[in-house]
């Protein structure tokens, strides 16, 4: 008759712990991505700044997230 083998539960737990920091890991990156679409929308939805009269250089806007903690 043959006997299933043991089940290796150190081994099945480091693996659900793996898993478990990777979807922390990845719920933060999703968290940050949605805050830059937030970003996105909020410049793309409001109206476009008014043309000055005399041209004047202005420095580009450049996105930067904010670290999640």
């Amino acid at each position: 008759m043959d006997v299933p083998p043991l089940m290796d539960w150190q081994h099945i737990t480091e693996q659900i712990t793996i898993i478990l920091e990777e979807i922390a890991h990845l719920t933060t990156e999703f968290a940050q991505l949605q805050h830059c679409v937030k970003w996105l929308e909020d410049q793309y939805s409001s109206p476009p700044p008014s043309i000055p009269r005399s041209p004047q250089p202005q420095a580009p806007l450049i996105f930067v997230p904010e670290p999640m903690n």
